[in-house]
């Protein structure tokens, strides 16, 4: 299992990610340099959870495979049933099929013709109202508007209580009231609640992909990779971090999708000047 959590604001996007991979029946570590984010369509920032293999390829590639060329509205439809369709061919027990995905973008609202704030949670254990169940052969679609509230925060993969997301939704809700052009204190907030389940979990990973999305950046192709660990956050552009024990030599870029192209396994090493 992993974790995924997302914080989402009028202004803009955070989605963590941690990379660690591990064996689903023996709990054995296999990496900790697994990407679980992709970029959609330049509206959304996605993450998974459960399984690290669809078939024999990669989940993130998987993804870019399977999406591309696929037009956006019908993105969240082909990913739960091809998911799906995959899932039952595959030899792995019942309990060990739990598969989700958390989206996080800027999708038009309809009855005010603006981009606003949105979640997806497109999962197979989880029932209508977003309450873990048992892993069922069909995947649901849970979609989320930010509305009033300030700041929505989610996760998915391993559970957390709901007094850990009460405790970084408040700190959140302050963070942003103070500055809410700024993401970098909702980053640096989600790093430490992601650190600290690393800490007491060991299928979560304390190496971590962090994607910043403003909505200034909705719709903008492509993803700034700077090459180091700490950075200021742009207000204005898509950024993605790599947090780990390389990252001053070496980041990483989610996957991406777009109509016409997909990427995958992009990575930036720093070479030092002979």
């Amino acid at each position: 299992m992993t974790l995924i959590l997302s914080a989402m604001t009028p202004n803009f996007i955070v989605l963590a990610s941690d990379r660690r991979l591990t064996d689903g029946a023996t709990g054995k570590l296999i990496t900790d340099r697994e990407n679980k984010a992709v970029l959609l369509y330049g509206q959304i920032i996605m993450g998974y959870t459960g399984l690290a293999r669809l078939g024999r390829m990669p989940t993130d590639k998987w993804i870019v495979q399977t999406l591309t060329g696929v037009p956006p509205a019908m993105a969240v439809t082909v990913l739960a049933e091809e998911t799906a369709t995959i899932i039952r061919g595959m030899r792995v027990p019942e309990a060990l099929r739990s598969h989700a995905y958390l989206l996080a973008g800027w999708l038009m609202d309809r009855a005010t013709n603006q981009r606003v704030a949105t979640s997806i949670l497109i999962s197979n254990f989880h029932n209508e109202h977003g309450k873990r169940i048992a892993p069922r052969g069909g995947f649901i679609a849970i979609r989320r508007s930010m509305g009033r509230s300030s700041v929505g925060i989610q996760s998915v993969g391993v559970p957390l209580a709901d007094t850990q997301l009460r405790m970084v939704r408040r700190k959140a809700e302050r963070l942003y009231r103070n500055n809410p052009n700024r993401p970098d204190g909702i980053v640096d907030l989600l790093i430490n609640a992601l650190s600290n389940v690393s800490g007491t979990d060991s299928s979560v990973g304390s190496e971590m992909l962090v994607t910043s999305f403003p909505k200034a950046a909705a719709m903008q192709e492509g993803v700034v990779i700077p090459l180091q660990a700490k950075m200021s956050w742009s207000a204005n552009n898509l950024q993605a971090v790599y947090i780990g024990q390389d990252s001053q030599r070496v980041q990483y870029a989610p996957a991406q999708v777009t109509e016409q192209y997909g990427m995958w396994g992009v990575s930036m090493q720093r070479v030092d000047p002979q």
